[in-house]
């Protein structure tokens, strides 16, 4: 009897489904480790980055009714707010961090995937291991529009490649290709490369071989995946009178913002960008491996897509010339594809004569690149676990929004002259104007600034709060006439604040 349950212990553990536990526990460990970098983590107390406070503050305002575009400026696509809204449904401050989470693990599962069309099982979880331990290096704290842009492009990718090598396509992968575009482009535009590349191959590939029925069948189901997503936020938006402004801000504005005329994106600016996301042994690494796949395999047409693909992505990533680290976000999807290649190669060399050599190569690759960060990472999560205790926000946020407290109530509007909108958040007030910050926006759309000072004029708001540094000789000239006083002043390098209460 005992041999008997002994065996079945056995049998279980040689089972398909004890090794897809190992591998679901494996990945969740890994996001786990990732996710403990964020600064919206259960155990930190920690402000969140200027980027993810605005849009945590866009959500904030949605909660109260109001409407992006309309009530409130960002210029990000709307998805990224209705997703900063379902995290608040979680917690007010700590929600988003489970979304991030169920991101992230989706993230790795289909970089995992990806990855098992080349290698099997041990190969494709170090083919994931590798490739994602360059987010550590662009995350930033996360909640960035690249984070959970992550997930469909990796979704995309497998149903583009499993199509291009394989010829494995249904209606539902048509429409989870459509969903993810639309994902992708109601986030930020320009992260489509891979649709760009692939779709416009397709489609040629569909013209030559005179598939007209399967040409027809791709573009209905993609086009209805695009619309599940596409229409009710078109819709919310219309219905709202948010339509236009969206328009105006999410394209009209963005590409002021990524030309010579906004005073940012510059051609030397753009070049210096891709360089620096370029110019990595990673990436060296995988268009080797990419060009060698390209000039010696059977698949050149999908080799060289990629390939385009991977060039394009860089392209506009770089479009607005700055080399803010999440924008490199968007370069870890592209990674899979050519590591796992090269993975699989590895295994199959060794099937075939057991080359030590052949071994020796990949674990120096893991223990001189990659494990590193992965201790690393484990020890973060140790300290940040430890130190949960001591993490605070920066005494000159607590003071501004005790001072917020103390003076106004719920249903009244504060401004924060800068871009730090945790003072909005930890203060659980809403802004006197439409824009709840207003650099570097002011100053590449001066409309911008008039608009606000109208905006504050206007409402003349119980407190204003002059992010450090940011104090200029027009905000003086309004606190001087509409006789506001001077009740806190905190300097702290780049982290004070002044809080003039009327």
């Amino acid at each position: 009897m005992q041999d008997a349950r002994e065996n079945k212990v056995i049998l279980w553990l040689k089972s398909e489904n004890f090794a897809r536990i190992c591998i679901f526990a494996l990945l969740g460990i890994m996001t786990f480790l990732i996710m403990m970098y964020s600064k919206q983590s259960p155990w930190r107390k920690a402000e969140s980055w200027t980027d993810s406070s605005v849009f945590k503050y866009v959500a904030l305002e949605m909660s109260r009714g109001g409407i992006p575009y309309v009530d409130t400026f960002d210029h990000k696509g709307p998805l990224l707010y209705i997703i900063n809204l379902v995290g608040q449904m979680f917690g007010y401050m700590r929600g988003i961090w489970l979304v991030e989470f169920a991101f992230m693990f989706g993230t790795l599962a289909a970089m995992y995937k990806t990855a098992r069309l080349f290698c099997g099982r041990t190969g494709a979880w170090v083919t994931a291991l590798i490739s994602s331990k360059w987010i550590f290096d662009y995350f930033q704290y996360g909640n960035f529009t690249e984070e959970y842009a992550m997930l469909p492009i990796c979704v995309a990718t497998y149903i583009f490649l499993d199509y291009m090598l394989n010829n494995k396509v249904n209606k539902l992968r048509l429409m989870i290709c459509g969903f993810c575009f639309a994902a992708v482009f109601l986030l930020r535009a320009n992260m489509i490369a891979v649709w760009m590349v692939y779709c416009v191959a397709i489609f040629v590939k569909c013209l030559v071989e005179k598939a007209w029925k399967m040409l027809g069948k791709f573009v209905i189901y993609f086009l209805i995946g695009m619309s599940i997503l596409m229409i009710p936020i078109a819709l919310w938006l219309g219905l709202n009178g948010a339509f236009d402004d969206f328009i105006q801000s999410y394209f009209v504005f963005n590409l002021t913002y990524s030309t010579e005329a906004g005073g940012r994106a510059l051609a030397s600016a753009k070049w210096k960008a891709f360089v620096h996301f370029f110019n990595q042994e990673i990436v060296l690494y995988a268009v080797v491996v990419l060009l060698y796949l390209w000039v010696k395999g059977k698949n050149r047409l999908a080799d060289g897509c990629y390939i385009a693909y991977v060039f394009l992505m860089f392209i506009l990533l770089c479009m607005s010339g700055m080399q803010y680290g999440h924008y490199g976000l968007t370069i870890v999807p592209a990674l899979v594809y050519p590591v796992a290649r090269f993975i699989g190669m590895v295994e199959e060399q060794y099937k075939k004569n057991a080359n030590p050599l052949v071994l020796a190569a990949v674990m120096y690759i893991l223990v001189s690149l990659v494990l590193p960060t992965w201790v690393d990472a484990c020890n973060n999560a140790v300290q940040v676990y430890e130190n949960q205790e001591n993490s605070n926000y920066t005494k000159a946020v607590r003071n501004a929004a005790k001072i917020i407290k103390e003076y106004t109530t719920e249903e009244e509007t504060i401004s924060v002259y800068g871009n730090w909108d945790i003072v909005y958040l930890i203060s659980e007030r809403l802004s006197a104007s439409k824009y709840s910050y207003q650099f570097p926006i002011g100053t590449i759309d001066s409309a911008i600034m008039e608009e606000y000072f109208e905006n504050i004029t206007e409402e003349q708001p119980k407190v204003i709060v002059i992010q450090e540094n940011r104090m200029d000789d027009k905000m003086r000239s309004f606190l001087d006439t509409y006789h506001y006083t001077l009740t806190y002043n905190e300097k702290a390098d780049n982290s004070g604040s002044q809080v003039y209460v009327k």
